[in-house]
């Protein structure tokens, strides 16, 4: 995944500041895909908490989710 910048660089308040643009590539076994979407910080940040899951042993499967569910 590669964060690009704001969706709204303009923006100084409100829920619009949370938004980015991205670009999620995936790669698994013989598939490879591509996609450009906005997401939210607050995305990124959840996956982080699940991955940390991951390393601690608390979780046994980490998901990215978004709350526009652009990705799945």
């Amino acid at each position: 995944m590669q964060v690009s910048g704001r969706q709204r660089p303009d923006a100084f308040e409100g829920d619009d500041v949370n938004w980015l643009q991205a670009l999620v590539d995936v790669r698994a076994g013989g598939f490879a895909g591509a996609v450009s979407c906005s997401l939210r910080n607050d995305d990124l940040a959840d996956f982080r908490d699940a991955l940390a899951g991951l390393t601690d042993g608390r979780r046994e499967v980490a998901r990215f989710r978004t709350m526009e569910d652009q990705l799945g």
